[in-house]
């Protein structure tokens, strides 16, 4: 089921973007940005302290805030997501990329994120035969990725580069799991399909 704008959001939304005022928009979304960045630490089982989620809530309004709103107008209303769930994906992805930078020598362990290789795995259904071949493999995959309908590129793209899990990704966008899973099941298909047709 797609998610609408309200008049509220879009008002948020509109006051941001056109006329620079995001007091409402933090009013609004303050405590879900917390909530979200504590819910994402401890799915990934990392250790923090309130002051690392407060931190971590800020830089989430940094990011919204940042270069004119760019994330806020890269928000695409009939895309079928909610302004809620765009910025809970904004606050995931800001938190996923503190844990990366913090995991660069493998301090989270089996909690790393998915990585394009995961993908070119699932597709072909073995691992990529050098870094080469696999990087090469990877660039003609993503090129594809951007053909796919949306909620499928949206899907893949959490899954297999931002390392969400379905149950996280049905979470943040308010779908139901199994949607997800089909979801996800169909663009790997069609991706498979599109590779091949390409000869990747």
């Amino acid at each position: 089921m797609k998610q609408g704008i309200s008049e509220e959001e879009q008002k948020i939304l509109h006051d941001c973007i056109c006329r620079g005022k995001g007091d409402a928009l933090i009013a609004r979304y303050w405590d879900m940005v917390y909530h979200t960045v504590r819910k994402t630490l401890e799915l990934r089982h990392v250790r923090f302290t309130t002051q690392d989620m407060e931190d971590l809530r800020n830089e989430v309004f940094v990011q919204l805030f940042d270069k004119g709103y760019k994330k806020l107008r890269q928000y695409k209303p009939g895309a079928g997501l909610g302004l809620t769930g765009w910025i809970r994906l904004v606050a995931g992805q800001t938190v996923k990329m503190y844990l990366r930078k913090k995991d660069r020598h493998g301090i989270l362990g089996e909690n790393k994120l998915l990585s394009g290789d995961d993908l070119i795995q699932e597709i072909a259904g073995k691992a990529p035969e050098s870094q080469l071949d696999a990087r090469e493999k990877l660039r003609r995959v993503m090129g594809v990725i951007e053909t796919l309908p949306s909620q499928e590129r949206l899907v893949l793209k959490l899954h297999f580069f931002d390392g969400l899990t379905l149950a996280q990704i049905a979470d943040f966008t308010h779908k139901e799991m199994g949607n997800i899973y089909a979801i996800k099941s169909r663009g790997v298909k069609r991706l498979k399909e599109k590779v091949l047709s390409v000869r990747c």
